[in-house]
């Protein structure tokens, strides 16, 4: 008996299907890496602001520099910007970081958020998301204190990431 030309399309098609499936599937790779928020609460340089306050809640709001040391002449690599709002001791944070860091390769944005403590000698923050070279980036940052001078703190941020790499597939050229 001779396969039918319906019996061949089939096994085509799914072997197709699976060819284009497995193209967008590249082998994802766990990055570590430290940088540093550098935060300055005095004028003329102060890069956070409380921005509301009302009934015991207060909303702050910032666009400090990263840098890759604790010293702020470290090799500056971008900028975190974004929100803490807090209320009765709870603090939540939206953060957006854009950072270059050339000798790894890095350039693009991580979107972070979760509640937090300053009390607490450390804690960590969802990463969300990202572009550019975290682009479809999960994972977290632990947060800690680098500096904590009541003229300006510095964080240490210490990114566990999940970066999908570039699949084989790509058209890159």
């Amino acid at each position: 008996m001779r396969p039918t030309q319906g019996a061949m399309t089939l096994p085509m098609m799914l072997v197709t299907v699976l060819a284009i499936c497995s193209c967008g599937q590249g082998v994802a790779s766990l990055e570590t890496f430290t940088y540093y928020l550098h935060d300055s609460f005095l004028p003329p340089e102060a890069t956070v602001a409380q921005v509301a306050s009302a009934n015991g809640a207060k909303v702050t709001a910032f666009d400090s520099p990263l840098r890759l040391g604790v010293d702020k002449e470290s090799l500056l690599v971008g900028s975190g910007m974004g929100s803490i709002t807090a209320l009765k001791g709870i603090n939540f944070i939206t953060e957006t970081h854009d950072i270059t860091i050339p000798e790894l390769k890095y350039q693009g944005s991580i979107a972070a958020s979760g509640r937090f403590s300053f009390s607490s000698p450390s804690w960590q923050l969802a990463v969300t998301g990202g572009t550019g070279s975290f682009s479809g980036a999960y994972g977290h940052f632990t947060v800690s204190f680098a500096d904590p001078n009541p003229a300006g703190y510095v964080l240490k941020y210490e990114a566990s990431l999940t970066l999908p790499s570039v699949s084989a597939c790509s058209a890159e050229t």
